[in-house]
């Protein structure tokens, strides 16, 4: 489930505990000193977190979920530092993870659109029933053309379906420096059939 800061309304990190996100949590007056030995109570660390009370906070201690305590005997006191060192690292290490989940998925649409467009670009019989805007939706797999089988037949084939939003996203984040062909286009089904070239493909495939 999406959680959003209540101060200031972006999503939350799944890794981190509460309804505020870290930014906000900077801009909270217990944040003004930093120092290495300012130590923070049950209710303070509660706050830092949104949490609703402090015992959620002592469950989740008890658990090993929260930062390390001050080794005090029977005394929920925490440094500020670890505290504040232990958020950053819950949020990046989620950050990195929506990152590499991101990229995965990325690489996948982008080889997919890679061999739907050297099927259609290198398909003979395919070609002269292109105009410009080349492909239409048939490069999203969103509906069957006729073209040329692997055996050399002319029959109706369905391409593999890519998500036409996320395609097109993928599109809008490639550089232009990289990939000059992409230049004024901002539909895969946009792109002139001219600048569809094996070197432009394989730098497709292997850029994510």
């Amino acid at each position: 489930m999406v959680r959003y800061c209540r101060d200031c309304g972006n999503v939350i990190p799944r890794n981190h505990l509460g309804n505020i996100c870290f930014p906000c949590l900077e801009k909270h007056e217990w944040f003004v000193d930093l120092d290495d030995l300012v130590i923070i109570d049950a209710e303070q660390y509660a706050r830092l977190l949104g949490l609703d009370s402090v015992d959620q906070l002592k469950r989740l201690a008890r658990q090993g979920v929260l930062a390390v305590r001050v080794p005090i005997v029977k005394e929920w006191k925490w440094y500020l530092k670890d505290v504040l060192d232990w958020i950053k690292q819950e949020q990046s290490e989620e950050t990195k993870a929506r990152q590499r989940a991101r990229n995965r998925k990325s690489r996948r649409y982008t080889q997919l659109i890679a061999s739907n467009l050297r099927r259609l670009s290198n398909d003979k019989f395919v070609q002269p029933f292109f105009d410009h805007p080349v492909f239409d939706d048939v490069v999203f797999g969103e509906r069957p053309y006729n073209g040329t089988t692997a055996d050399f037949r002319i029959d109706e084939i369905q391409l593999p379906k890519i998500p036409k939003k996320a395609a097109n996203e993928i599109l809008f984040h490639l550089p232009h420096k990289g990939f000059p062909e992409l230049e004024g286009v901002d539909d895969w089904n946009k792109l002139p059939l001219d600048r569809i070239t094996e070197d432009f493909l394989v730098r497709l495939e292997t850029y994510f």
